[in-house]
């Protein structure tokens, strides 16, 4: 066991202090993001990383011999750094603020974001690596529960590297537009011509009717739209939302889908049936099944997907 915990402890240990990075720089971050997909990506990161860094905790507690006088040091030593994060941040945020406001230039804006996201993304690559070297030595030293813990995180990371991959995409060409003076030539200002603008710079966006995952989409009411984007995957959830702020943007419908967005519990989910999904959930993390349970209830209520995942909690 001395050889176990020798080896395991810095890998938990390295692993939180990866995590905490990442929840700093996304409390920084997250205040200078404008509403949207991007900003909901971080909010949800950051709740599920903070569960992670309190099971991270336990296992600490578990596997650390009983020290209560240089555990309690320690425990006030991360409080304490915490705290001076914290304090820190309202500051720093005023002051990039301040700097974009001094600039006085909508571009200046678009590159801090561009800059956030490749920060967003190194850091978070760094947390993936630090959970793969944690997992392997895990997986050498037999414990279940921390490889369960390892994987379950970087799932979630990965996922999020994704996003944010897709992030940097639409951000570095946001810069390259203001560059080229802001917005693509255009007649008058119709309203046609200015719907097919929107429409060409919104991520996800699509300019015909027929294109959208809900057929006869111009002939619905707001109320018929609003009852079908349950069932809708959260790409397919992107594309409405462009349309329909290049379009109609009735707020209604805009409202659903921001309550509608999440990460899926993991890669590819909404593409799995019923039964793939349950055949996971017998393998899979209680964390992974409470957000499938989450995740489910808030979309597609399938009764069967509901079940199962109630059931692996349960275990």
């Amino acid at each position: 066991m001395a050889v176990t915990t020798n080896a395991l402890i810095p890998a938990l240990e390295d692993v939180r202090q990866a995590h905490a990075a990442v929840l700093d720089r996304f409390r920084s971050d997250v205040n200078v993001t404008p509403v949207g997909p991007h900003r909901s990506a971080l909010e949800d990161h950051m709740a599920a990383t903070q569960e992670h860094i309190a099971r991270i905790d336990d296992r600490l507690r578990v596997l650390r011999p009983r020290r209560p006088l240089q555990d309690t040091i320690q425990s006030v030593g991360l409080l304490a750094r915490d705290a001076v994060r914290l304090t820190r941040l309202p500051w720093e945020i005023g002051a990039l603020i301040a700097a974009e406001a001094m600039r006085g230039r909508q571009s200046a804006g678009e590159r801090r974001l561009l800059r956030n996201a490749e920060d967003e993304y190194a850091i978070t690559a760094r947390a993936v690596a630090a959970c793969r070297a944690g997992q392997s030595i895990a997986e050498g030293a037999r414990d279940r529960a921390a490889a369960d813990l390892f994987e379950a995180l970087l799932r979630q990371d990965e996922e999020l590297l994704r996003r944010l991959q897709d992030s940097l995409a639409e951000h570095a060409a946001a810069v390259a537009a203001e560059a080229d003076g802001g917005r693509r030539p255009a007649a008058e200002g119709g309203p046609d011509e200015e719907a097919a603008r929107a429409a060409d710079e919104t991520p996800g966006a699509v300019t015909r009717a027929e294109d959208l995952p809900v057929s006869g989409y111009e002939q619905l009411g707001v109320s018929d739209i609003t009852g079908q984007l349950r069932m809708l995957s959260q790409a397919d959830l992107t594309v409405i939302e462009g349309y329909e702020r290049a379009h109609a943007h009735r707020p209604e419908i805009l409202n659903t889908i921001e309550r509608l967005r999440g990460s899926q519990p993991w890669p590819v989910y909404d593409d799995m049936t019923t039964e793939q999904i349950k055949a996971r959930l017998h393998s899979a993390d209680p964390v992974v099944a409470g957000q499938v349970l989450e995740y489910e209830r808030d979309h597609r209520r399938r009764t069967a997907v509901i079940t199962a995942a109630e059931a692996r909690i349960a275990l």
